[in-house]
Order: structure tokens, then C-alpha cells, then sequence
């Protein structure tokens, strides 16, 4: 009786280990497999964080993301651009040069020859000569739709022509006897307006 009594003692204490043993190697996988699902889970987290902060770099980094505010150098009530800024500002060295019919150059200048040299400066070397031609060809935009640099014609017909400054004020070489001014449109020239033209495509 006692050896039967050991035996199956033994016999249960065999199975009770073999139980505790695949318990013990349920358990070890099942803490590996959690181990594995929070390092996946972990990894997955490390990149989408590097992911989302190059696309904040990426955002700022684009030029076309980024927004800056421009401001004209040109004390100007008109909308402007860096180009139309350039030719303000060209145009504005000219002034005191005197008037010289058929003068395109700072040796002289017509009211025409002032426009196509300064335009000239920056490319427009297609702009027609004269005054009429000048006008006549652009994209007229009008006293309302005028912009910084845009050419303000004057008489009917074309016979003069300035740049814009503002919407008040205009370049141009007036007249035998005089030199490259800034003037005002209030009065006069007011009244002798013909309209407005542009060459200057400002989506380039």
C-alpha cells in the first residue's frame, strides 16, 4: 500500500510540474508577446513622431508654406512688387536730368525715353518708343487699377506719358526747358489724364 501511495504521489507530483511547467511557458510567452507588442507599438510611435516633425520642418522650410509680409520701400499708397519697387527707385535717380527730345539715355530724356530707359534697365526691351505706342499696346488698368511703376498717359490724343507713385503722384520728364520731376496729378494733369497701362505681369 505504501509503494502504490508513492507512486501515485509521485505520479501527481509529475503531473503537477508538467502543469506548472506549461503554465510557466504559457506565461513566458505570453510576457513575450506583450514585450513585443509595446516595442512594435513603441517603434511604430518613434517614427510617426519623427515623421510628424519632419513634416513641421518640411512646412517650414517651403518656401511656398511660408508666409512673409512684404513691405514696398516706396512711400505709396499703391499695391507693389521688389520689381516695381526697383523701378520707382531707378526712376527716381533720374530726377534733375533735363529734358532732351529723342534723349533715352541719363544724358537726356524724353517724357517717352525716361520709360523705355528704365523699363529697359530691368528687361522690358520690347516696350514700344513712343508716347501713343506706349499706351496704345499695354493692358490698361485704369486710375483705379493702377499699381507702383505703371504708366499714366496723358491728352487725347497720346502725347505724354509719366510713372505712377502714387495715386496722387507721378515721374516724368515734362518739357523743353525743364528737368525729370515728381509731380502731383491735383490740377492740371488731373484734368488731362488719358488713362493707365501696365506691362508688368506681377504672377511671374
Amino acid at each position: 500500500m505504501k509503494k502504490i501511495t508513492f507512486e501515485t504521489f509521485t505520479i501527481n507530483t509529475f503531473a503537477e510540474a508538467l502543469t506548472l511547467n506549461r503554465i510557466l511557458q504559457n506565461a513566458t510567452m505570453f510576457l513575450l508577446i506583450l514585450f513585443l507588442l509595446f516595442t512594435t507599438a513603441g517603434c511604430e510611435l518613434v517614427i510617426d513622431t519623427l515623421i510628424d516633425d519632419t513634416d513641421e520642418t518640411e512646412e517650414t522650410d517651403d518656401p511656398e508654406k511660408t508666409t512673409e509680409t512684404w513691405t514696398s520701400v516706396i512711400d505709396t499708397d499703391l499695391e507693389s512688387s521688389v520689381l516695381r519697387d526697383d523701378l520707382i527707385l531707378l526712376a527716381r535717380e533720374q530726377i534733375g536730368i533735363p529734358y532732351l527730345y529723342g534723349g533715352a539715355t541719363p544724358s537726356g530724356f524724353d517724357c517717352s525715353g525716361l520709360i523705355y530707359y528704365v523699363y529697359g534697365e530691368y528687361g522690358f526691351t520690347t516696350l514700344p518708343r513712343t508716347s501713343r505706342d506706349m499706351y496704345s499696346s499695354g493692358t490698361n488698368v485704369g486710375m483705379d487699377g493702377a499699381k507702383l511703376a505703371d504708366i499714366v498717359a496723358f491728352y487725347s490724343p497720346v502725347s505724354h506719358v509719366g510713372m505712377m507713385t502714387s495715386s496722387t503722384t507721378f515721374i516724368h520728364a515734362p518739357s523743353s526747358g525743364k528737368t525729370v520731376t515728381e509731380a502731383e496729378f491735383a490740377g492740371y494733369w488731373e484734368r488731362q489724364i488719358a488713362g493707365v497701362v501696365t506691362y508688368i505681369d506681377d504672377k511671374r
